[in-house]
């Protein structure tokens, strides 16, 4: 008994592994794991896959917005190190997969960050084309990587003053799988 039990422990486990290596667009189900995490995935229409960590406890939050005048928009008053970024998802996937990837404009991996006022990394959620290789395991180790780095939005102008009170923010990060291919190989 024990070892039909232990066999079929090893087989879920395997069957979990395999899942996870799968490309997320190629996956029927909702949800994926990876590693610790799991994932929920929600398909718009055929073209684009949303992929949410179902750790993530601010999907179902209500966001207390930065009270920003009107001509004052985040994304022209932040900076960031984009290569950081290019160079976390460009050591998540392998440079075989990578060169399999299509290569066009609208050909990216969508990172949305949920960042705090201090300009630090809180969460995120992804958005891939239904063309992308991109697996859960790819998308854990991303996540990861960009807590665990030192990656820091600095604010610009003094717009940091209207961020008191805020609990997050969102800023969208897209890296194109040729970004990721020029790094791959700048290395």
């Amino acid at each position: 008994m024990k070892n039909i039990i232990t066999t079929l422990y090893i087989i879920i486990i395997f069957i979990i592994s395999c899942k996870a290596q799968q490309p997320i667009t190629k996956i029927s189900s909702n949800t994926v794991k990876a590693a610790a995490q799991t994932y929920n995935l929600k398909k718009s229409g055929d073209k684009y896959v949303e992929i949410k960590n179902k750790a993530n406890k601010l999907t179902n939050v209500y966001q207390i917005a930065p009270n920003l005048p009107s001509d004052v928009k985040i994304s022209y008053n932040i900076k960031f190190d984009k290569g950081l970024i290019d160079q976390i998802c460009a050591d998540a996937i392998s440079y075989d997969i990578l060169k399999k990837m299509p290569l066009g404009i609208n050909d990216r991996l969508s990172i949305y960050l949920k960042v705090n006022e201090g300009g630090f990394p809180i969460e995120m959620e992804f958005i891939v084309r239904n063309t992308s290789l991109i697996t859960a395991s790819n998308l854990q180790q991303i996540e990861q990587e960009i807590k665990e780095s030192n990656f820091k939005i600095t604010f610009l102008n003094g717009i940091e003053r209207y961020f008191k009170g805020a609990n997050y923010f969102t800023i969208n990060i897209p890296v194109t799988y040729s970004e990721m291919l020029k790094t791959k190989k700048g290395n």
